[in-house]
C-alpha cells in the first residue's frame, strides 16, 4: 500500500500585488522626491551650498539613476552615502529656512500650555527605578 497524498487545496486568488504595484509605488515616491528637491532648491535660492546644489540637480536631471550612479557623476565622485546625505541636508536646510520665514512673518506669541480645570488632578508620572 502506497502513501496517499492529500488533495490539492483550491485557494482564492489574491489581488495582484506584484511588480506592477511596486513600480507604481516607486514611481509615486520618485515624483514626491522630485517635488521636495525642486521646492528645496527654490527655498534656498542662491544660498544653496554648491555640493548640495550639484547633487540635487543631478537627481532632477537623472531621476531613474541610483544614488550610487549619481555619486559617480559628481565632480569629484562621491559615495552613495555622501549623495544621500547631501540630498537629506538640502531638504533639512530648506525646511529650516521655511520655518524661519514663517516665524519672522508672525508676531511673537507666548506658547500656550494646557492647564487642567480646577479640582482635577493629573496622574502621577511613572518612573522606573533601576
Amino acid at each position: 500500500m502506497g502513501v496517499r497524498l492529500p488533495e490539492p487545496v483550491e485557494r482564492p486568488l489574491r489581488p495582484a500585488t506584484g511588480q506592477a504595484t511596486l513600480d507604481s509605488l516607486n514611481s509615486q515616491r520618485r515624483a514626491e522626491q522630485e517635488e521636495r528637491t525642486r521646492r528645496a532648491l527654490g527655498a534656498l535660492g542662491d544660498d544653496c551650498p554648491a555640493n548640495l546644489r550639484q547633487a540635487a540637480l543631478l537627481r532632477l536631471q537623472h531621476p531613474d539613476l541610483s544614488v550610487e550612479a549619481l555619486g559617480l557623476m559628481c565632480d569629484p565622485p562621491r559615495t552613495r552615502h555622501a549623495v544621500n546625505g547631501q540630498l537629506r541636508r538640502l531638504n533639512q536646510l530648506a525646511e529650516q529656512r521655511e520655518r524661519e520665514a514663517g516665524q519672522s512673518g508672525r508676531h511673537a506669541q507666548a506658547p500656550t500650555t494646557h492647564r487642567p480645570e480646577p479640582g482635577l488632578t493629573l496622574p502621577a508620572s511613572r518612573s522606573r527605578s533601576r
